[in-house]
């Protein structure tokens, strides 16, 4: 099993993710979903993707691996401003059956043709009025567990 902490869209809030980060110190993986507005050296132990506002030269997309499968990792304002539809068929096309994506500034988890998108909301605000949040994906070949952790 993988034990991956996903955030997104904290906006140069530093110390919400000096927090998470403490709340799951033996995590596998942290990943961050872009709009960090936070260089990379800053960023650590999270990997990221650029999002709309981020200056860093990130990667726009990523693709990684755990427990079998393929995840691919993108803000998603790049995709018809997060459709889930063109990210799905874009995850698909790269064999690639999870999506964590950001951007919307809101909780997701969907699964769409085959392909599940997740999306951790915003670790600082979210534009639904719900409880900054992040997700904990739990990753085994056989199954893939996503837990929403309110802030």
């Amino acid at each position: 099993m993988k034990t991956i902490v996903l955030v997104s869209d904290n906006h140069g809030n530093r110390s919400v993710l000096k927090k998470i980060d403490g709340m799951y110190p033996a995590a596998d993986h942290y990943l961050h979903c872009g709009d960090s507005l936070m260089d990379a050296s800053d960023l650590r132990p999270f990997v990221s993707v650029k999002g709309n506002c981020d200056r860093e030269d990130f990667d726009l997309c990523r693709i990684l691996e755990a427990e079998g499968h393929r995840i691919f990792m993108c803000h998603g304002h790049n995709f018809g401003n997060a459709d889930l539809r063109t990210m799905s068929d874009t995850a698909r096309f790269q064999g690639c059956d999870l999506v964590f994506f950001g951007h919307l500034h809101r909780f997701v988890d969907e699964t769409l043709e085959g392909v599940r998108l997740i999306n951790p909301g915003s670790c600082s605000f979210n534009k639904d009025s719900s409880r900054p949040c992040f997700a904990l994906v739990e990753v085994t070949q056989e199954d893939v567990k996503v837990k929403r952790i309110d802030l």
